[in-house]
């Protein structure tokens, strides 16, 4: 539980892993200091990685220091995603008043 492997399942991998995951589904950003040591590809909103780790195999830290879970489970990989803001994501937050209407509710 908790492994990613594309194209297929040549690792023979058990339940509760992902097999042919796909790059989109993997939804990883470019190569970036996201502090830590080296390199990493952080992961973005809705990606395969988040929250698919297996707790009993996971670090207490990602590589960057920041503890293990934050979530319903470890995420797979180095960088444990810390900041996924669900409550916007529709883009309600903009300014754009466009469209919208204001009502005055009744005395």
């Amino acid at each position: 539980m908790g492994n990613l492997e594309s194209p297929s399942n040549t690792c023979g991998l058990g339940p509760g892993d992902q097999v042919n995951v796909t790059v989109a589904n993997l939804k990883l950003g470019s190569l970036a200091d996201n502090g830590g040591p080296t390199l990493t590809h952080h992961p973005g909103p809705g990606s395969a990685a988040i929250d698919m780790g297996d707790d009993s195999d996971c670090t207490a830290e990602d590589q960057r220091g920041v503890p293990r879970p934050i979530g319903a489970r470890c995420d797979v990989g180095s960088v444990e995603v810390i900041n996924v803001d669900l409550i916007f994501a529709d883009g309600l937050e903009s300014d754009d008043t466009s469209g919208r209407t204001t009502q005055t509710p009744p005395p």
